[in-house]
């Protein structure tokens, strides 16, 4: 594997024009490489040197830019943004956990599963993608091409371009197609969201009404309850499926 720490500019002269919303300054340091192979990608300031057995740079690496990639995990938890990553092939993932990050996947993504979370990031998968489970919570998601897996958590953030070639047996939440209007793909049905695993929600607010008003608002219990993104993301990393086994679903007793 050759890793480099160029220029912006110069990673543009290799790659091409690059798809970022905001891109750097040309004199801006980042990491470029045709194959980028690691087993903990950290997609941080002042953590991808470190993760690539590279010595750490004077002045921070703002980015990466890679043909193709193969890594254990991709991790960014910055959630005021963060380096980019912009993979121009394919990439092979065990885990994609992304924050801040603006990330964009140009080929192909497989990866057993994905989690995307807070607002100033975005990711945008240009390819085909391959993930057991795909949960995104507030994140700018973008799938251009098409998508098959298990589980999908995902609503309006997310933009669905081809949805005939959605291929997912469970989509959880209502996503928007590009021309801004709600996809038929994925349901906001309560019978959707019980096919979660109960614990995995956040069941404060419901356990602090009183006994008898929860007897009469039982129908509405997921009005006080929300997915906890913290015990989604320990789950996925546990290799967990999200999906109730069966059997009572609500809130503990």
């Amino acid at each position: 594997m050759s890793v480099e720490i160029v220029s912006f500019a110069v990673a543009v002269k290799r790659f091409g024009a690059l798809p970022l919303r905001a891109p750097p300054d040309a004199d801006a340091l980042v990491v470029v490489a045709e194959t980028l192979a690691c087993e903990k990608l950290r997609l941080d300031t002042g953590r991808i040197e470190e993760s690539l057995g590279l010595a750490r740079s004077v002045t921070p690496v703002v980015g990466i830019v890679a043909q193709e990639l193969r890594a254990g995990e991709v991790f960014n938890g910055e959630f005021d943004f963060g380096p980019f990553l912009v993979v121009g092939g394919d990439a092979d993932v065990g885990m994609v956990d992304v924050a801040g990050s603006e990330v964009h996947f140009g080929g192909r993504l497989r990866a057993t599963a994905v989690l995307a979370v807070h607002n100033h990031g975005g990711m945008t998968c240009h390819g085909h993608v391959e993930a057991v489970q795909l949960v995104c919570d507030q994140h700018a998601l973008e799938l251009r091409g098409s998508v098959s897996a298990v589980l999908v958590v995902g609503g309006w953030s997310v933009t669905v371009h081809h949805p005939e070639r959605v291929a997912v047996e469970h989509w959880i939440g209502v996503p928007r197609e590009a021309n801004g209007k709600p996809s038929k793909v994925g349901s906001d049905l309560l019978a959707a969201w019980q096919t979660l695993r109960p614990e995995l929600f956040n069941w404060s607010s419901w356990l602090a009404l009183p006994a008898d008003q929860r007897e009469e608002m039982a129908e509405d219990v997921l009005a006080y309850a929300w997915l906890d993104m913290q015990l989604i993301g320990k789950a996925l990393r546990r290799g967990e499926s999200l999906l109730h086994g069966g059997g009572v679903w609500g809130p503990p007793a």
